[in-house]
């Protein structure tokens, strides 16, 4: 789910990790919280196992900037993964998605 939404996006700098943050804390993508996705990152991070696989290393729609390596992909996840951490505890899931 997580590179889903990354696939669409050029810059994997600290504003769009702090903003995913957001996102994932305030339950706005794909409706799970951020304990979810910071256990995925967590995951994701210390397996072996390729992120970028063929499926998701080319670029939508042939387009070259939105073309992400491993390395690229794997620094944006442990910035996600920071600034989830740095952010705790959470609020509750908003009342309106409960």
């Amino acid at each position: 789910m997580i590179i889903y939404h990354m696939q669409f996006i050029e810059d994997l700098g600290a504003t769009n990790a702090e903003m995913l943050a957001d996102a994932f804390i305030m339950y706005r993508t794909f409706g799970q919280g951020p304990q979810y996705f910071l256990d995925a990152i967590e995951g994701a991070l210390a397996s072996d196992a390729v992120i970028m696989t063929e499926d998701w290393a080319e670029p939508p729609y042939g387009r070259e900037e939105l073309r992400h390596t491993e390395s690229d992909m794997r620094e944006f996840l442990a910035m996600v993964g920071d600034e989830l951490r740095r952010r705790q505890p959470w609020p509750p899931k908003p009342e309106r998605l409960t």
